[in-house]
């Protein structure tokens, strides 16, 4: 129930603090692996950073036009 509980606060959150939450255990992780050394030239660190600003964009939405009918006479 507990697990519920915490899982149900943390959908609450708004969207930019979860990203936040996400990446941030990433590049923790990061750190502890490669102890602190010089993570902000790494190509995956640069993709964290492009991935958490694509989701951070508000969608945008296509409408699909159909197919336009051409007048076409052979």
């Amino acid at each position: 129930m507990n697990k519920i509980e915490g899982e149900s606060k943390y959908l609450n959150l708004p969207k930019k603090t979860q990203v936040k939450n996400l990446f941030g255990y990433f590049y923790n992780n990061l750190l502890i692996k490669y102890g602190g050394g010089d993570l902000e030239n790494k190509k995956f660190v640069k993709w964290l950073q492009n991935l958490s600003e694509k989701l951070m964009k508000k969608p945008k939405i296509v409408k699909n036009k159909g197919m336009k009918r051409r007048n076409s006479f052979p």
